[in-house]
């Protein structure tokens, strides 16, 4: 896998501090931006508010389009499937491209030694992302905490359904999969996945 390593810069400072800044509450969440506004003053930087966001949505959902309604009845039960997706799926039918390729719409994933702690997308030359819980900005590549990782990939972004689609796999083949399998099913139904082979049926 090819990433590059984001150089230590001027931004060292101003990602230490992104690092401070709470977001972990829905009263932080709400607060967030202005936080962010703040540090311009001794650490001068390019993240622009977007938009508020669910805050139930975290940056994979958002960057790759998953159906958050079908996420969402997963992690009530099993808070951690998404990140075990990303991290021992996604990576199999991701498509890795040059930084030289990308375009709108390419994915921008950052590691932390070879282990996914971010992800946003490129639009007109900046990063689009989900902060956690907190609002979704713009901002450039290095513009963002320390435990986003170090290094960069990029890669071709598949269609939003083809994403939502490998979740569902990976949903049925989990372990766990009976824990929650008629809520699960019920949502997928719901969101428009009727006629999606259901191995288990």
């Amino acid at each position: 896998m090819i990433t590059i390593k984001m150089s230590e810069t001027n931004k060292e400072s101003l990602r230490h501090q992104l690092d401070q800044v709470p977001g972990k509450s829905t009263e932080d969440a709400a607060r967030h931006r202005e936080r962010i506004e703040r540090l311009r003053a001794d650490n001068p930087h390019t993240i622009e508010w977007v938009e508020a966001g669910d805050t139930r949505i975290h940056c994979y959902e958002y960057a790759l389009g998953i159906c958050p309604e079908i996420v969402k009845e997963v992690t009530i039960v099993f808070p951690c499937i998404l990140n075990e997706f990303v991290n021992s799926a996604m990576m199999s039918f991701l498509e890795e491209i040059e930084e030289s390729e990308v375009s709108n719409g390419s994915l921008i994933i950052y590691f932390n030694r070879r282990e996914l702690k971010h992800a946003g997308y490129k639009q007109d030359g900046w990063v689009i992302s989900k902060w956690g819980s907190n609002p979704v900005y713009k901002h450039g590549i290095p513009e963002v905490p320390t435990t986003y990782g170090n290094e960069v990939g990029f890669f071709r972004k598949p269609a939003d359904r083809f994403i939502t689609i490998k979740f569902i796999e990976f949903v049925r083949c989990h372990p766990r999969y009976i824990d929650f399998k008629k809520l699960f099913e019920d949502r997928v139904t719901e969101c428009g996945y009727v006629g999606f082979p259901n191995p288990t049926t």
